[in-house]
């Protein structure tokens, strides 16, 4: 997965350089990815659960986080308040998240770090935003900074 991600990042790179939205970048990385192979998804659900209970979902697209409010149920599980997440793209073997800023910050990090945790998979936060595109993994949690 990483070679190929690697080269779909540098096709993705070479072609479109710097400047665009996540979103252009997120639908030519998944093409890119796609011609390699590689499926990857933009609209998987994914339960978040507190306590063996579904206290609100994941859902793999591109858009601005908002909160659920309201009586609803997930796979049978009843919901009444949860939060939505949203991240770019969901391959079998990872979840990439994109970004197109001049550099990675605590924010970035502490998204992918919790997109790891929800999903157990690894993390691979992909930059268009600077002068060259930059692949960080996350396999495994960032350590709390707190004390």
């Amino acid at each position: 997965m990483e070679a190929s991600l690697k080269q779909a990042v540098q096709q993705v790179w070479d072609e479109l350089k710097c400047y665009h939205t996540e979103h252009v970048y997120k639908c030519a990385l998944q093409i890119a990815l796609q011609e390699l192979g590689i499926t990857a998804d933009a609209e998987v659900v994914h339960p978040i659960k507190f306590r063996d209970r579904v206290v609100g979902f994941q859902r793999f697209v591109r858009a601005s986080p908002f909160v659920v409010v309201g009586p609803l149920s997930f796979f049978g599980a009843p919901l009444t308040r949860g939060f939505v997440y949203w991240q770019d793209l969901l391959c079998q073997d990872a979840v990439i998240e994109i970004k197109a800023v001049k550099r990675i910050t605590d924010r970035e990090i502490g998204q992918a770090d919790r997109y790891q945790r929800t999903t157990g998979k690894p993390v691979a936060l992909v930059n268009f935003g600077s002068c060259e595109a930059r692949i960080l993994w996350f396999r495994s949690p960032v350590a709390d900074k707190r004390t």
